[in-house]
């Protein structure tokens, strides 16, 4: 299944048009490219979801899309198995693998949805010109001097010590099952206790490369809040209720549109409406892409309320370009019906 959304539409001289952003079938991958319009990347936005934290991917991606637009990066989408370890170690492989492509990965926890499309990271990232990696710190809670750095968002430079870094956590096979996985062989690596107040206990020749991220770019809902956040982290707030975390990012994307709307393809105070999704079958092995024409008359026969017409216009910019798509027979594409 080809998992396109959210999908939300504006009007245009009476034409309702879709506006996409593609999260892919699970086991696949989409890489999208050329979105900025220049000669090169600066570098790769990334992220990885799998089973129903798809749904959370598909609340952000289209705040990737726009925030790589604008700031001149790729995007790289995964919701592949890229190990049986727990799945937050997956980002290591990941990140391991595309520094081989990219100068720059810029990793954000598929709960993690940016909300300001103006800063811009590597600027920021830019005054600790030492460094070959950055992450956010955290307060603790149950000590309010305690911080931690948080690997659920990572900007990290494609050199050896980076390199080395990931594959130095990688082979902490001690942490594999820990309560924070990765993060936790991070720490380990960089000298601190995993114990509060999570102190740096010793010293680590991995220390000194490691660049610090202001709380805006890992901001926590609730519990470790930037007040001007670039990113909304929504790791901890209604952490076991998925449906009220979804619905927290799904609100978090809604303002994103509403304020910059130009920048996810809408008109200024272009109306919106909420959609659920519905299932456009759709065999690969017969011509490979989906239709946009198969998917708005799916639309028009799943919904109970009223249909998108159709017009010579609507076409634009479908299939999206420079996206790679999966090729698995009698896939869908999901699209969303009107929900009223």
């Amino acid at each position: 299944m080809h998992y396109l959304g959210p999908v939300a539409v504006w009007h245009d001289g009476g034409v309702d048009r879709p506006v996409v952003s593609l999260v892919p079938s699970e086991g696949q991958r989409a890489t999208i490219t050329g979105l900025h319009g220049r000669p090169q990347p600066v570098g790769v936005i990334c992220s990885l979801a799998t089973g129903r934290h798809r749904e959370l991917l598909t609340e952000s991606a289209p705040t990737l899309q726009a925030y790589a637009r604008r700031h001149g990066w790729d995007i790289v989408l995964s919701c592949e198995s890229l190990t049986t370890r727990p799945p937050s170690w997956a980002k290591v492989a990941l990140i391991t693998e595309l520094m081989a492509s990219y100068e720059m990965v810029f990793w954000i926890d598929a709960d993690a949805i940016i909300v300001d499309l103006e800063r811009d990271v590597l600027a920021e990232a830019g005054a600790d010109a030492d460094a070959d990696i950055w992450f956010a710190r955290h307060r603790q809670e149950r000590d309010p001097d305690a911080t931690v750095l948080n690997a659920g968002i990572i900007l990290a430079r494609s050199s050896p010590f980076a390199r080395g870094l990931f594959d130095a956590m990688w082979h902490e096979t001690e942490f594999i099952d820990h309560n924070w996985w990765e993060n936790a062989a991070l720490l380990h690596l960089l000298g601190y206790s995993l114990e509060t107040p999570f102190a740096q206990v010793r010293e680590s020749p991995w220390h000194d490369r490691v660049g610090e991220l202001d709380l805006a770019w890992n901001s926590v809902p609730g519990y470790c809040e930037s007040p001007q956040p670039a990113i909304n982290h929504h790791a901890r707030s209604d952490h076991d209720n998925f449906d009220r975390r979804l619905a927290s990012m799904a609100s978090d994307r809604r303002a994103v549109i509403e304020r910059w709307p130009a920048e996810f393809g809408y008109p200024a105070n272009a109306g919106q409406r909420t959609h659920e999704f519905v299932e456009v079958p759709h065999d690969t092995s017969a011509g490979g892409q989906p239709s946009l024409d198969d998917a708005l008359r799916w639309i028009s026969f799943r919904s109970s309320s009223r249909s998108i017409r159709r017009s010579a216009s609507s076409s634009e910019g479908w299939p999206p370009a420079d996206v790679s798509w999966g090729t698995s027979t009698n896939s869908c594409v999901r699209w969303p019906a009107l929900a009223g």
